[in-house]
């Protein structure tokens, strides 16, 4: 008996918290179509679609711990910071990995620094190139079974403007043709920079606003971004590159960050329903005192 009020209850705690089983990734995002408030969670760009966090956040669809993260050096694999001395050395959760060197974003205000252009995986920067086998490999050990890759963007233009634009093509390469295989575009769909907001305010059905602010300092994740069909699982044992090349304009201060994480779940569905938190809470401890008034009779 003990032991069948001990197992309901860690059901039921893992219910409440949003606990993901064994084999579920560290942490799920909802599913793109699905809505908060009326409010789309995911927008679509071209291939990708991106998330904010600060409003996962707010609805509490993204951990706080998660969302806040720790800062340089400390978010899976960077592709892009303006931090120096950073490398993708003994990555994975037994430092078994290496990939290439990050891109060095530009650090400081306006002049020269105001735009970038770069790529990463194909060998520009030290320890390249990036194979395929690699990335899924890797993305595997952090998540058993995950194949697609979730990008992160930590945000900071601090400065007069906070917003900026940004850009990318994600593609599979073959060295051995000089080809591209595949490929997926982060752009507004004719080939564009998109606006990557610093602030945004939005309405939900209920008439309350949530306002977001990706400028709140190092190691959030401010938009966290993918793409459905990047499954490279469909493009190992061919000896295929994993390149990607990012732009980025009206760069005013400080330094943006760019990291590429497998410890996400994508496409999971999230139910949009008022929190049913104090009724649960009383149901459980309702359980946990008929579980104690049993035990303390079978002992007496």
């Amino acid at each position: 008996m003990k032991h069948r009020i001990l197992s309901a209850l860690t059901l039921a705690s893992g219910l409440l918290i949003g606990l993901p089983s064994a084999h579920a990734a560290l942490v799920a995002l909802p599913d793109i179509s699905d809505t908060y408030d009326g409010i789309p969670v995911a927008i679509q760009y071209n291939d990708f679609y991106s998330y904010s966090g600060s409003l996962l956040n707010q609805w509490g669809l993204l951990p706080n711990s998660e969302y806040q993260g720790a800062g340089t050096g400390t978010l899976d694999l960077i592709l892009g910071t303006g931090a120096g001395g950073q490398n993708n050395l003994g990555a994975g959760p037994d430092g078994n990995f290496n990939f290439e060197s990050p891109m060095p974003f530009p650090s400081g205000a306006g002049g020269p620094n105001t735009t970038f252009d770069g790529s990463w995986g194909d060998g520009s920067q030290a320890n390249g190139p990036v194979t395929v086998d690699n990335m899924v490999a890797y993305l595997d050990a952090v998540n058993p079974g995950n194949s697609i890759p979730v990008f992160i963007f930590d945000h900071n233009q601090t400065g007069a403007q906070p917003d900026l634009f940004v850009q990318g093509e994600v593609y599979i390469w073959d060295p051995d043709t000089g080809t591209k295989i595949a490929s997926w575009f982060f752009d507004d769909g004719a080939g564009n920079q998109v606006l990557s907001p610093g602030e945004v305010s939005v309405t939900g059905a209920s008439g309350t606003t949530y306002t977001a602010n990706a400028n709140l300092g190092s190691g959030r994740l401010d938009y966290i971004v993918f793409a459905p069909t990047m499954n490279l699982a469909d493009y190992t044992d061919m000896g295929y590159w994993f390149v990607g090349d990012f732009m980025m304009s009206r760069l005013n201060n400080g330094f943006e960050e760019l990291y590429l994480s497998g410890r996400f779940a994508v496409g999971t569905p999230v139910v949009d329903v008022p929190e049913p938190t104090p009724l649960i809470l009383l149901g459980l401890g309702l359980l946990a005192m008929v579980g104690a008034r049993r035990l303390g009779a079978r002992r007496g």
